[in-house]
């Protein structure tokens, strides 16, 4: 069994990976709110960023719900 300290560059590495992610995400987001015209740095282009946020999160948990649902339903 591996110790604790073995996995922790795995953790970390994991970690970034997540933090990378995320930014990367923001970036989309940013070009999507830009695309639309909406200037970099104004309210209108955070509230669009958050918008495009929240509608990833949704779009995310509707597919865990049904996948979920889908599991629940095959067992007997």
């Amino acid at each position: 069994m591996p110790s604790f300290r073995a996995s922790l560059p795995i953790v970390a590495a994991l970690a970034l990976i997540g933090c990378a992610s995320a930014s990367q995400d923001t970036a989309d987001f940013g070009r999507v709110c830009a695309g639309l015209g909406i200037a970099p740095g104004t309210d209108e282009f955070v509230d669009c960023v958050e918008q495009q946020k929240l509608r990833q999160e949704t779009d995310t948990q509707q597919i865990r719900q049904t996948r979920e649902s889908v599991r629940g339903s095959s067992k007997l």
